[in-house]
């Protein structure tokens, strides 16, 4: 029997795969909710990278959708002001990649990951003949550059190393900035014309009290972090949250525990939290429509095993594993990559077999969305399907009662 922390019976027992899409997809897209708990639930940016957890975010313009896309009637400017106003930062929290997060989540995140990034900073800075006094000036140079409350776009920053007698070139530039990230010394703040302008991180948006606590407290830090994950990201297993987070699956078993009574096994490997496991039937009629979601989306990476997100192998490889292209989304499903709009409006859907007239009209209002988030017109061209063959095989039905 699958059951909860409390021996009920789990809902969605009866159709893992679907049930699996459909509950990632109600947490994921939080924004998206309709109904009484709508006014409870996030929409603004903030809120959305508060449930999120992080947002993975090397592409900064395909992770303000990201945002965009989970809060209904927010526009770029919108998640770009959240920036500006110190809510959100992007950096390098986990893994060596970007994601945007809010400033103590930062934290809390480098208190956990920090280390082994390092250690593998130590490699990279022999293979760029960077010393030791190298990073120490480095460091002087961007800590007075930026005090005070002072910001720095990325070329003027890397014009300070220059002035310090730090060469930035063949990447020596970039991993520094890595390295003082995960000192939690510097962010990506607030926005420019093009990209971001770095800040330090204390200066731009000082601690909390309560984040003190879980730095100073790594048992603490990763189960508060492993129930964010599973609000935002479950149902998911384990080894999900390990890969994403990259830390061992010793440490995150002992973060499972200690956070046992918070977890809902919704079967014998997939945990979520009581908020993110469906009653009923499960999939409010806004999450069983369609989505146009970002390349790099956190409904993607935010798993190890992307399995249950395909109708079908073949669509997997398609789309590059969901990471090649911006993916349209049915009803929990990848059906599709889509193109970012171009400089007429046009945005170019390419889905995985031919789609019902049902699904063509939702992705035109999915489009629709990108369009008044981008506060652009946008209209949606449906391309002929990927494979070779064109058959209908239609996307799979949301889970019923």
């Amino acid at each position: 029997m699958i059951v909860r922390h409390d021996g009920r019976r789990s809902a969605m027992a009866s159709a893992p795969d679907a049930a699996i899409r459909h509950g990632r997809l109600i947490a994921s897209l939080v924004g998206q909710r309709t109904g009484p708990a709508a006014a409870a639930r996030a929409t603004a940016p903030l809120d959305v990278v508060r449930h999120l957890v992080a947002v993975q975010a090397q592409d900064l313009g395909q992770s303000l959708w990201a945002i965009g896309a989970r809060s209904l009637g927010t526009t770029r400017a919108d998640v770009l002001t959240a920036f500006d106003r110190g809510q959100v930062v992007r950096s390098w929290p986990m893994r060596g990649t970007l994601h945007t997060t809010t400033p103590d989540t930062l934290r809390v995140l480098l208190s956990l990951t920090a280390v082994r990034t390092m250690r593998t900073l130590v490699s990279r800075f022999r293979q760029v003949g960077l010393e030791a006094d190298d990073v120490d000036r480095a460091r002087d140079a961007l800590v007075t550059a930026l005090s005070g409350g002072a910001v720095l776009d990325r070329d003027a920053a890397m014009q300070r190393l220059r002035d310090a007698g730090v060469d930035p070139g063949d990447s020596r530039g970039y991993n520094l900035l890595l390295r003082f990230a995960q000192e939690a010394l510097i962010a990506w703040g607030p926005s420019r014309r093009v990209g971001q302008a770095l800040v330090l991180l204390d200066d731009w948006a000082p601690a909390s009290g309560s984040v003190r606590d879980l730095v100073d407290d790594g048992e603490a830090a990763l189960e508060h972090v492993l129930l964010g994950y599973l609000r935002g990201h479950g149902p998911a297993t384990l080894a999900d949250f390990a890969t994403w987070i990259g830390l061992p699956l010793t440490a995150v078993r002992r973060a499972r525990s200690r956070a046992a009574g918070a977890i809902v096994e919704v079967d014998e490997t997939h945990l979520a939290v009581e908020a993110a496991v469906p009653q009923g039937s499960g999939v409010p009629r806004s999450t069983a429509a369609a989505h146009l979601l970002p390349a790099f989306d956190e409904y993607v990476l935010g798993y190890a095993d992307r399995s249950a997100l395909f109708a079908d192998p073949a669509d997997r490889a398609a789309s590059g594993n969901g990471l090649a292209a911006p993916i349209a989304v049915l009803r929990g499903t990848i059906a599709g990559t889509w193109s970012r709009p171009g400089t007429d409006g046009t945005t170019t859907l390419t889905p995985f077999r031919r789609l019902s007239e049902t699904d063509e009209r939702a992705l035109h209002r999915a489009a629709d969305r990108v369009g008044r988030f981008l506060q652009r017109p946008t209209s949606l061209r449906i391309g002929s399907p990927a494979g070779a063959d064109g058959a209908i095989r239609p996307v799979p039905a949301a889970p019923g009662p």
